[in-house]
Parts: structure tokens; C-alpha cells; sequence
């Protein structure tokens, strides 16, 4: 079920700013471990996935209910 993120005013320019710095890199491990397969390109990719679910997991969220039945 799709979840509602739920940030408060005050933190929202801090949350906006870690969400875009880890999507830069998520994007720029990608690109790398796409081009050069190799141990540390992959563990600098798994690093910067874990910290997205980290990210992610921090957030206040509640389910929404989903019209759609895709």
C-alpha cells in the first residue's frame, strides 16, 4: 500500500537537502558500477543504498489509500 511522508516545517529544507545528496550519489555509484564492475565501485553503491533506506526508514509515513489497482 503507498505510504504519505509526513516531514515538519522546520525540517523540511534539512530533509530535502540529505534526500537530494543521496540520490546524487546513488546516481553517481550507479553510472561508476555500470561502467567499471569492480568490489569497491559495488560496496561504494551497497553504501549509499543503505543509507537511502536508512533515509527512508526515518521518516514519518502513514498509508494512504490507493485507488488504483495497477
Amino acid at each position: 500500500m503507498p505510504k504519505q511522508i509526513i516531514i515538519p516545517q522546520d525540517q523540511l529544507q534539512e530533509k530535502f537537502l540529505t534526500a537530494c545528496q543521496i540520490i546524487e550519489m546513488l546516481r553517481h555509484y550507479k553510472v561508476k558500477w555500470e561502467t567499471n564492475y569492480g568490489a569497491p565501485n559495488r560496496n561504494n553503491l551497497r553504501r549509499w543504498e543503505e543509507k537511502a533506506d536508512a533515509f527512508l526508514s526515518s521518516l514519518s509515513t502513514e498509508e494512504v489509500n490507493d485507488n488504483d489497482n495497477d
